[in-house]
């Protein structure tokens, strides 16, 4: 049977993934004419790094007009290993997006086919209304040819500490918007509503810093820029005087190394032209974290 680099030989693939690809057995290759999908099982004997595979299934996609390209990898004598980890949290995020905001920074250990998963902060509930155990399960089980059973140690959500912290951010965007100095600033220009957002800044100042990590950013760094996705929104806008003045956008945003919480507040004419959209990726700089 021809490679999977031959069957989609329009697509342009980086050098690292073509030559893991090419040294993979196709299993299987099954074609939904019907529903325009593709399903294509891979036998490896090298780890392929999913970040890229997913970019090239996307790819794949657009070049020939599939609603779906779904790539599984059977691997041979791969062990669990920290990579490996790292490479499965990949396939998570990709199925169940709110599970980064609480696995990104574990750990896990495979020991006599039970997996534990570590350093989980919070979102015991959301972890396990998401089946985010059940999903690791069944990817490992068909990528390792393992039947495991995955415990997350994961806390429970304080709620009460977390009321009150967004209590305490709250007071603090209100007594902002008090003490703010209302100036007269030149309105955009209104994009169409159909018209799609321009690539590049979309609020504030251009970025110039080196964008790292966010499991890099510490206290007390100054000012910093990362690079992610942004995982949830919530936008208040508050009024004075029965005008609306000022919009406050409270939101997380996640790379494959840790999600930090993010807080815009501004005027309102200026902050409507910054949208929150999940499905693209923002730089943001902080001067006080």
């Amino acid at each position: 049977m021809a490679g999977i680099l031959d069957v989609f030989d329009k697509v342009t693939v980086l050098e690292s993934l073509a030559s893991v690809l090419e040294k993979t057995e196709v299993l299987d290759f099954f074609v939904d004419v019907k529903g325009m999908g593709v399903r294509v099982e891979l036998l490896s004997e090298t780890l392929i790094p999913k970040f890229e595979l997913f970019d090239f299934a996307d790819r794949t996609e657009k070049i020939y007009g599939l609603k779906n390209l779904d790539i599984k990898i059977k691997y041979k004598n791969i062990e669990f290993s920290d990579e490996y980890y790292r490479n499965l949290l990949v396939s998570l995020f990709k199925k169940c997006g709110i599970c980064k905001a609480f696995l990104v920074g574990s750990y896990a250990e495979l020991t006599d086919d039970v997996l534990k998963i570590s350093n989980v902060k919070s979102g015991k509930e959301i972890l396990e209304k998401n089946n985010c155990a059940a999903i690791l399960k069944e990817i490992i089980s068909f990528e390792l040819d393992r039947d495991i059973k995955v415990l997350i140690n994961a806390e429970d959500l304080d709620k009460s500490e977390y009321e009150e912290r967004k209590r305490e951010r709250q007071q603090q965007i209100d007594k902002a918007a008090a003490a703010a100095v209302v100036r007269e600033a030149p309105k955009p220009e209104k994009a169409k509503a159909d018209e799609p957002l321009s690539e590049g800044t979309v609020f504030g100042k251009p970025i110039t810093e080196e964008v790292i990590p966010m499991l890099e950013v510490r206290a007390g760094m100054g000012i910093c820029a990362v690079r992610g996705e942004v995982l949830d929104a919530d936008v208040r806008e508050i009024n004075k005087d029965g005008k609306l003045m000022y919009i406050a956008v409270n939101f997380d945003v996640g790379d494959d190394s840790w999600a930090l919480g993010c807080e815009i507040f501004g005027k309102a004419e200026v902050v409507k032209g910054c949208s929150c959209n999940k499905d693209r990726e923002y730089s943001y700089t902080s001067r006080q974290l």
